[in-house]
Protein backbone atom coordinates (compact mmCIF):
# COMPACT_ATOMS: atom_id res chain seq x y z
CA UNK A 1 0.00 0.00 0.00
CA UNK A 2 2.89 2.44 0.69
CA UNK A 3 4.07 2.30 -3.08
CA UNK A 4 0.14 2.89 -4.23
CA UNK A 5 -0.07 5.84 -1.66
CA UNK A 6 3.73 7.30 -3.66
CA UNK A 7 2.68 6.39 -6.86
CA UNK A 8 -1.08 8.23 -6.28
CA UNK A 9 1.18 11.54 -5.04
CA UNK A 10 3.30 11.53 -7.79
CA UNK A 11 0.96 11.09 -10.12
CA UNK A 12 -0.94 13.87 -8.51
CA UNK A 13 1.53 15.92 -8.76
CA UNK A 14 2.94 15.44 -12.19
CA UNK A 15 -1.11 16.39 -12.95
CA UNK A 16 -0.64 19.78 -10.70
CA UNK A 17 2.62 20.80 -12.66
CA UNK A 18 0.81 20.22 -15.90
CA UNK A 19 -2.27 22.14 -14.94
CA UNK A 20 0.24 25.13 -13.98
CA UNK A 21 2.09 24.71 -17.07
CA UNK A 22 -0.76 25.03 -19.09
CA UNK A 23 -2.09 27.96 -16.85
CA UNK A 24 1.37 30.03 -17.36
CA UNK A 25 1.50 29.04 -21.48
CA UNK A 26 -2.04 30.67 -21.63
CA UNK A 27 -1.12 32.95 -19.62
CA UNK A 28 1.93 34.23 -21.98
CA UNK A 29 -0.04 33.49 -25.10
CA UNK A 30 -2.77 36.11 -23.78
CA UNK A 31 0.03 38.43 -23.03
CA UNK A 32 1.90 38.08 -26.31
CA UNK A 33 -1.17 38.78 -28.51
CA UNK A 34 -2.42 41.14 -26.34
CA UNK A 35 0.82 43.36 -26.61
CA UNK A 36 0.44 42.26 -30.46
CA UNK A 37 -2.99 44.29 -30.54
CA UNK A 38 -1.89 47.09 -28.28
CA UNK A 39 0.93 47.68 -31.44
CA UNK A 40 -2.12 47.20 -34.21
CA UNK A 41 -3.81 50.35 -32.56
CA UNK A 42 -0.99 52.25 -32.04
CA UNK A 43 0.87 51.82 -35.34
CA UNK A 44 -1.82 51.47 -37.66
CA UNK A 45 -2.62 55.00 -39.95
CA UNK A 46 -5.94 55.28 -38.17
CA UNK A 47 -8.40 53.19 -36.66
CA UNK A 48 -10.91 54.05 -39.35
CA UNK A 49 -8.53 52.24 -41.42
CA UNK A 50 -8.56 48.70 -39.65
CA UNK A 51 -13.12 49.26 -39.35
CA UNK A 52 -13.38 49.93 -42.58
CA UNK A 53 -10.81 46.66 -43.94
CA UNK A 54 -12.75 44.64 -42.02
CA UNK A 55 -16.11 45.23 -42.99
CA UNK A 56 -14.10 44.96 -47.30
CA UNK A 57 -11.40 42.37 -46.82
CA UNK A 58 -8.82 41.94 -44.73
CA UNK A 59 -6.45 40.92 -47.06
CA UNK A 60 -5.66 45.01 -47.13
CA UNK A 61 -4.45 45.30 -43.73
CA UNK A 62 -1.41 42.78 -44.21
CA UNK A 63 0.02 45.43 -46.02
CA UNK A 64 0.25 47.36 -43.19
CA UNK A 65 3.51 46.25 -40.81
CA UNK A 66 1.61 46.34 -37.64
CA UNK A 67 -0.73 43.78 -38.92
CA UNK A 68 1.85 41.55 -40.49
CA UNK A 69 3.71 41.48 -37.29
CA UNK A 70 0.79 40.39 -35.32
CA UNK A 71 -0.19 37.83 -37.93
CA UNK A 72 3.18 36.62 -37.48
CA UNK A 73 2.76 36.03 -33.50
CA UNK A 74 -0.41 34.73 -34.31
CA UNK A 75 0.77 32.24 -36.45
CA UNK A 76 3.37 30.99 -34.11
CA UNK A 77 0.59 29.60 -31.83
CA UNK A 78 -2.20 29.54 -34.04
CA UNK A 79 -4.12 26.77 -33.37
CA UNK A 80 -4.06 27.38 -29.88
CA UNK A 81 -4.81 31.30 -30.17
CA UNK A 82 -8.27 29.93 -32.10
CA UNK A 83 -9.12 27.48 -29.70
CA UNK A 84 -8.37 30.41 -26.81
CA UNK A 85 -10.56 32.98 -28.84
CA UNK A 86 -12.84 34.09 -26.80
CA UNK A 87 -9.91 35.00 -23.90
CA UNK A 88 -7.35 36.21 -26.26
CA UNK A 89 -10.07 38.95 -28.39
CA UNK A 90 -12.05 41.34 -26.13
CA UNK A 91 -14.16 42.61 -28.72
CA UNK A 92 -15.58 41.84 -32.68
CA UNK A 93 -12.70 43.61 -34.08
CA UNK A 94 -10.43 41.74 -32.79
CA UNK A 95 -11.68 38.21 -33.34
CA UNK A 96 -11.82 39.47 -37.08
CA UNK A 97 -8.15 40.37 -36.36
CA UNK A 98 -7.09 37.10 -35.31
CA UNK A 99 -9.22 35.49 -37.72
CA UNK A 100 -8.28 37.41 -40.81
CA UNK A 101 -4.71 35.63 -40.36
CA UNK A 102 -5.52 32.74 -42.09
CA UNK A 103 -5.81 34.88 -45.11
CA UNK A 104 -1.83 36.04 -44.96
CA UNK A 105 -0.06 33.00 -46.03
CA UNK A 106 0.25 30.22 -48.49
CA UNK A 107 -2.44 27.82 -50.17
CA UNK A 108 -1.55 24.82 -47.73
CA UNK A 109 -1.58 27.03 -44.17
CA UNK A 110 -5.13 28.79 -45.70
CA UNK A 111 -6.15 25.24 -46.41
CA UNK A 112 -5.26 24.03 -42.45
CA UNK A 113 -6.52 27.44 -41.32
CA UNK A 114 -10.13 26.84 -42.89
CA UNK A 115 -10.51 23.41 -41.86
CA UNK A 116 -10.19 24.44 -38.26
CA UNK A 117 -12.48 27.80 -39.25
CA UNK A 118 -14.79 25.39 -40.35
CA UNK A 119 -14.88 23.05 -36.90
CA UNK A 120 -14.73 26.40 -35.04
CA UNK A 121 -18.33 27.31 -36.82
CA UNK A 122 -19.68 23.87 -36.33
CA UNK A 123 -19.14 24.29 -32.59
CA UNK A 124 -20.82 27.86 -32.53
CA UNK A 125 -17.04 28.90 -31.28
CA UNK A 126 -17.47 31.90 -34.08
CA UNK A 127 -20.11 33.38 -36.05
CA UNK A 128 -21.48 32.92 -39.48
CA UNK A 129 -19.94 36.38 -40.33
CA UNK A 130 -16.43 35.85 -38.58
CA UNK A 131 -16.82 32.30 -40.48
CA UNK A 132 -17.10 34.11 -44.25
CA UNK A 133 -14.72 37.02 -43.22
CA UNK A 134 -11.74 34.16 -42.15
CA UNK A 135 -12.50 32.51 -46.13
CA UNK A 136 -13.14 35.79 -47.99
CA UNK A 137 -9.86 36.09 -50.21
CA UNK A 138 -9.15 38.59 -52.75
CA UNK A 139 -6.08 36.85 -53.48
CA UNK A 140 -5.82 34.77 -56.49
CA UNK A 141 -3.56 32.01 -55.57
CA UNK A 142 -6.10 31.30 -52.42
CA UNK A 143 -9.83 31.92 -54.74
CA UNK A 144 -8.50 29.20 -56.75
CA UNK A 145 -6.83 26.63 -54.98
CA UNK A 146 -9.69 24.92 -54.12
CA UNK A 147 -11.10 24.36 -57.76
CA UNK A 148 -7.13 23.73 -58.64
CA UNK A 149 -6.32 21.43 -55.88
CA UNK A 150 -10.03 19.32 -56.00
CA UNK A 151 -8.98 15.93 -55.82
CA UNK A 152 -6.38 16.44 -53.02
CA UNK A 153 -7.79 14.59 -49.83
CA UNK A 154 -6.82 17.66 -47.50
CA UNK A 155 -9.19 19.44 -49.95
CA UNK A 156 -11.76 16.95 -50.40
CA UNK A 157 -12.04 16.87 -46.70
CA UNK A 158 -12.74 20.47 -46.35
CA UNK A 159 -14.96 20.75 -49.24
CA UNK A 160 -17.10 18.36 -47.27
CA UNK A 161 -16.98 20.66 -43.97
CA UNK A 162 -17.98 23.66 -46.32
CA UNK A 163 -21.09 21.58 -47.22
CA UNK A 164 -22.20 21.15 -44.22
CA UNK A 165 -21.26 24.53 -43.33
CA UNK A 166 -23.27 26.11 -46.01
CA UNK A 167 -25.67 23.81 -47.43
CA UNK A 168 -27.20 26.86 -49.62
CA UNK A 169 -23.81 26.39 -51.36
CA UNK A 170 -24.13 22.49 -51.98
CA UNK A 171 -24.49 22.75 -56.07
CA UNK A 172 -21.16 24.52 -56.09
CA UNK A 173 -19.16 22.53 -53.49
CA UNK A 174 -20.70 19.51 -55.73
CA UNK A 175 -19.39 21.43 -59.24
CA UNK A 176 -15.30 21.84 -57.34
CA UNK A 177 -15.60 18.26 -56.03
CA UNK A 178 -16.80 16.88 -59.56
CA UNK A 179 -14.11 18.92 -62.12
CA UNK A 180 -16.80 20.54 -63.17
CA UNK A 181 -15.74 24.31 -61.90
CA UNK A 182 -12.49 23.45 -62.42
CA UNK A 183 -13.10 23.14 -66.30
CA UNK A 184 -14.99 26.13 -66.34
CA UNK A 185 -11.85 27.57 -64.19
CA UNK A 186 -9.26 26.65 -67.08
CA UNK A 187 -11.52 28.60 -69.47
CA UNK A 188 -11.78 31.56 -67.72
CA UNK A 189 -8.07 31.73 -67.20
CA UNK A 190 -7.52 31.17 -70.94
CA UNK A 191 -9.98 34.00 -71.49
CA UNK A 192 -7.61 36.51 -69.15
CA UNK A 193 -10.49 36.43 -66.23
CA UNK A 194 -7.68 35.06 -64.05
CA UNK A 195 -5.34 37.68 -62.76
Amino acid sequence: MKNGNGVCKLLVATLLGAGVCLAWADTNLLSRIRSQFDNVYANMPSQDMIYGVLEESIDELYKEPAYASFADAVTNNWRDVLANIGQVATNDVERLLIIGVGLQYDEDFYLDYCSVLCDMHANGAITAREFLNGRASHRYDLNSCLIRRYQEPKVIELIGKYKAAQPSRTNYWNSVLSGAAYTNYLEEVEAGLWQ
